[in-house]
């Protein structure tokens, strides 16, 4: 008796911890790490203390372990081993958050809801908080971030805001954009899960974000799975609902697209700016260090030549960036290095064959999901994240490696909830 009770304070332990690790994902990479090392340490003890495997042979099959494995296969033709084994450990997310996922599941299939629930929360007042310290007067949104709580936040940027995108003061924006919008998409389908309007609400703000932010890869990604939202939703629900929910949805929008129209006007703008400066040969008259498309031109174009010259199995994963480094300078030495594309960072690293291989293993969990909704969740977070990857490389930075792992966890959560309800 008192055995079976220790493994529930343990168990409940467990979750306390996987909930923690969700929610650190929108906030610190070290607390990512340590709520990681912490919680696979526990499901360790209690597997051999309980005599439970935790392991499965399925959960092997999961995209984010097919790509763990990839990158750890690429270090054998990569000139740097212990880079590469370096650089590998900062893609543990991908090995053990799977994992843990599975092992909590078990115990109480909820724990992945609770999680993804308290990080679209505190992204929320994240983001209200961002607003608010856009709109206060310049000297005091200074103040704040450069004296006040300048060990706390990022430094206030002079920047125009409408041109080159509003100031986050918790991280880089365009990470804090992909956040937001993953955490929408989410909140979307929570509510269609749970039938709180609370969440469509949510998610609408949540939406809003890469608008505001002027994230324009985001903003692409949105556009491209809101109708097949709306598609889902006009063949499960009522006329009466569906005509209500997507009324609703479609005020809010243009609400927003009023409010937010000088943002993305600007955005534009600058935009089309940049790429007439590029295409008249005028770079050296302007400011173009400064220009996002010029520099994702630039990135484009090192990351492409380096493809060409290995093309099948790629650098490995051990120096690729020093390489792409030393390329980028030769050739632009002017600008910042940048990486601008996920997909060409995975064909300089495992080439075409590995991208092959994990694309197949990311369908094959597609397919493999059970009910209408999870595969819907699947498709319309599938087209968000390859807009953004096409555009930038997000999972260079541990909290979108995080986020990505846990928000295609969640679809396994929505299958099983799907079961569980039939």
């Amino acid at each position: 008796m008192q055995a079976v009770k220790n493994k529930l304070i343990f168990d409940d332990f467990i979750k306390i911890l996987a909930l923690l690790w969700c929610l650190a994902t929108g906030w610190s990479t070290a607390l990512i790490n340590i709520m990681m090392v912490i919680t696979m340490i526990c499901i360790v003890v209690n597997s051999l203390y309980t005599k439970n495997n935790f392991l499965n042979i399925s959960i092997l099959s999961h995209p984010t372990i097919i790509l763990f494995l990839l990158l750890g296969v690429s270090i054998l033709w990569s000139a740097d081993t212990y880079g590469g084994l370096k650089n590998l450990k900062s893609y543990l997310p991908f090995l053990l958050f799977p994992i843990a996922f599975y092992y909590v599941s078990k115990t109480d299939n909820n724990t992945i809801e609770r999680g993804v629930k308290y990080l679209i929360y505190s992204l929320l007042l994240a983001y209200l908080v961002t607003i608010i310290w856009n709109l206060v007067p310049i000297p005091t949104a200074n103040h704040l971030s450069n004296h006040l709580l300048e060990h706390i936040v990022k430094p206030f940027t002079n920047s125009n805001k409408f041109l080159f995108g509003w100031y986050v003061p918790f991280m880089e924006r365009i990470h804090f954009a992909n956040l937001l919008s993953l955490s929408g998409l989410t909140a979307i389908f929570i509510f269609l899960k749970r039938k709180r309007w609370y969440f469509i609400v949510i998610a609408l703000v949540l939406l809003s974000a890469p608008f505001l932010l002027g994230a324009r890869a985001a903003m692409i990604g949105i556009a491209g799975f809101l109708p097949f939202i709306f598609i889902y939703i006009f063949s499960q629900y009522s006329k009466k609902t569906s005509l209500f929910i997507i009324l609703f949805s479609i005020l809010v929008i243009n609400i927003s697209a009023y409010l937010f129209y000088p943002s993305i006007k600007s955005r534009y703008q600058q935009t089309k700016y940049e790429l007439e400066s590029i295409q008249n040969n005028q770079l050296q008259e302007k400011d173009f260090v400064h220009f996002a498309t010029f520099t994702r031109f630039a990135s484009w174009k090192t990351a492409w030549n380096m493809f060409k010259e290995k093309p099948i199995l790629g650098y490995g994963i051990g120096n690729y960036l020093e390489l792409y480094e030393n390329k980028y300078h030769q050739e632009y030495e002017d600008l910042p290095m940048t990486y601008h594309s996920q997909f060409l960072y995975f064909l300089g690293i495992f080439g075409v064959i590995g991208l092959v291989l994990f694309f197949l293993s990311y369908l094959y969990y597609g397919f493999t999901l059970i009910g209408i909704l999870p595969k819907i969740y699947f498709l319309c977070f599938s087209i968000y994240t390859f807009c953004v990857w096409f555009f930038d490389t997000g999972l260079l930075q541990k909290k979108e490696m995080m986020a990505f792992t846990l928000f295609l966890c969640f679809a396994k959560w929505l299958e099983k909830s799907e079961i569980s309800s039939t």
